[in-house]
């Protein structure tokens, strides 16, 4: 297994990852900034014990990998991940019996479903039964242990790269739906608050009105 360090940069990600779980070993944040969502980090942040340090933004830009900080950065703990050479590693050696790949399909903008595929050991669909008779054998050169040896990375490259875009995919999809969603329901709001607003002040210039003219007929009378 191998472990990496992560940034998180931007006042949403940060506050996710608090929200999330995550643990977080760090936030640094923009020194003078105390605004109302560097506030809810920071509340965050003493809730789990985190250590808070207050930076110059040239240590931010510094620190920065995307420039997108919006005057915060945290670290989060070292994740273990493991390559693709590391799970052959372990399935050779019988450390690891089988290898599954759990992803996010992405079906259409509307529908993802989770998937969950398996790695190792390799499984491929069966091919058409040959028809009988004489056929073509195939053979590998210079034998079929050296040309699955470097077929099988490849493959799983692919599968691996073709799992993340199918995840990213149906992440910014399922984003833009909700935000889409969100978006209708405030347009529905506004209009129902106009609605209301223009009824309560068509009422009272209704009132006013009935009580100018009674009272001119008072005054006529």
């Amino acid at each position: 297994m191998r472990y990496e360090e992560m940034t998180i940069e931007g006042r949403n990600a940060v506050m996710e990852a608090f929200r999330s779980g995550k643990t977080i070993d760090r936030v640094y944040v923009l020194k003078g900034c105390q605004d109302g969502p560097i506030n809810s980090i920071l509340r965050e942040a003493r809730k789990h014990d985190t250590l808070v340090n207050f930076v110059a933004k040239e240590r931010l830009d510094q620190m920065s990998e995307t420039g997108k900080h919006q005057g915060v950065i945290a670290s989060a703990a070292a994740y273990a991940y493991a390559e693709v050479e590391d799970m052959l590693k372990l399935f050779r050696e019988g450390k690891v019996d089988e290898v599954f790949l759990c992803y996010t399909e992405f079906i259409s903008p509307l529908q993802q479903e989770p998937k969950c595929l398996k790695l190792l050991p390799a499984h491929f669909d069966a091919a058409e039964a040959q028809p009988k008779g004489a056929h073509v054998l195939t053979e590998y050169d210079p034998s079929p242990e050296s040309v699955f040896d470097a077929v099988i990375p490849e493959y799983l490259y692919g599968v691996l790269y073709g799992a993340v875009v199918e995840s990213y995919c149906s992440e910014q999809s399922a984003r833009r739906m909700a935000m889409e969603a969100a978006s209708d329901n405030a347009g529905e709001m506004i209009e129902n608050l106009n609605l209301s607003y223009n009824r309560a002040r068509q009422a009272a210039i209704t009132q006013e009105i009935t009580e100018i003219v009674a009272g001119s007929g008072e005054v006529g009378a």
